[in-house]
């Protein structure tokens, strides 16, 4: 166990699905092995999307057995929605509209299970979510739903996030998200961290990175014309005059990676 959670922690996601799988042949009952091996799979979806499917397997398993256990309901969503990328970009428009509505099925779940909590992080986790959907929303050609989705999650993060956390801190949580992923090489779960990012505040340096990301991912797709946000709740999206100094240092890390992924995606492999 230990060996394949370092494994994990070190990207080595085909090193920990053997050991993981190795566990369960043995004790196939060990709930918390199979969400750890559903878990790997669907960080293994970089190296060979085939995993997708194995993730949805587990996952679906140990939903049957434990139905209150809100992170499969996440990462279900996400599959649904990458899966429908990759259907989009082939041409497959109407099962990717059907993989779009999985998505925003699957996260109406988790938010479900989420809104249970009473902590505060339970609360930002439901707004985070949120904009996962308008993602999939905007993605479906709803745009109304998008921006209101949007607009009031981005209002009522910076209520319940504290006050040093800056002026925009669910556009921060975005970015950093993307940054992190990126940096792990999960390009999958960057599209949707990036996208989201890109709903809040449409800034170049969020379409550079994810045309550049979409390049090493090898999915011809790019992003949707920006969404437009209420007049009424434009106050609380701060513009980049008056952006905080965590932000502005998102944007050099941004440009910076941007650049950096533009000539590795320019490599012969």
């Amino acid at each position: 166990m230990e060996f394949a959670n370092r494994a994990v922690e070190e990207g080595k996601f085909e090193e920990a699905i053997k050991v993981y799988s190795s566990i369960l042949e043995k004790n196939p009952d060990n709930l918390a092995v199979r969400v750890r091996l559903a878990r790997a799979y669907y960080f293994a979806t970089n190296i060979n999307s085939d995993y997708f499917y194995q993730a949805i397997k587990e996952y679906s398993s140990v939903i049957k057995v434990w139905p209150d256990f809100s992170l499969p309901y996440l990462h279900l969503g996400q599959i649904a929605y990458l899966l429908g990328l990759r259907s989009e970009a082939k041409g497959e428009k109407e099962h990717a509209k059907g993989l779009y509505q999985s998505a925003i099925d699957w996260f109406k779940k988790y938010i479900s299970l989420e809104q249970r909590g009473k902590e505060s992080e339970n609360q930002r986790e439901v707004i985070r979510t949120k904009i996962l959907q308008a993602v999939v929303y905007w993605r479906l050609g709803d745009q109304d739903a998008a921006s209101r989705l949007t607009a009031k999650a981005v209002k009522d993060y910076r209520s319940v996030s504290p006050k040093e956390w800056g002026p925009s801190p669910l556009y921060d949580y975005f970015v950093r998200s993307s940054i992190d992923y990126i940096n792990a090489k999960l390009y999958n779960q960057a599209f949707i961290y990036l996208e989201g990012a890109w709903l809040i505040q449409p800034r170049p340096q969020i379409k550079s990175l994810f045309q550049s990301v979409a390049k090493i991912a090898s999915i011809p797709i790019s992003l949707k014309k920006p969404i437009k946000i209420e007049e009424n709740e434009k106050t609380s999206i701060k513009p980049v005059s008056e952006e905080s100094v965590s932000v502005s240092e998102f944007r050099k890390k941004l440009e910076a990676m941007s650049a950096r992924l533009e000539n590795l995606s320019s490599l012969d492999k």
